[in-house]
């Protein structure tokens, strides 16, 4: 069993930073459930454990370069579509 030891946290400019993303656009992702709800660590201060918001990142990333060769071939067959009937 791996006992998690990194207990590092991000308050709310270092996530806007890490993900490059709007605010408003952040929250309405935490709305939906697609990315992790921060921590309440007092009365008034939430932060995002660093090993979740690294771990959507990687995720993210990981869909993204799954993503762009579908659309690179989709860009490719649009031009030769268009090549073609312009001749």
């Amino acid at each position: 069993m791996q006992v998690e030891t990194d207990f590092s946290f991000l308050r709310l400019p270092a996530v806007l930073r890490q993900i490059a993303l709007s605010k408003s656009s952040l929250y309405g992702m935490i709305s939906e459930d697609l990315f992790p709800k921060p921590y309440r660590l007092s009365e008034r201060v939430s932060a995002w454990k660093k090993s979740d918001v690294d771990a959507w990142c990687s995720t993210r990333t990981q869909a993204l370069s799954d993503v762009r060769p579908i659309a690179l071939k989709r860009e490719q067959r649009a031009a030769k579509r268009s090549a073609a009937g312009s001749k």
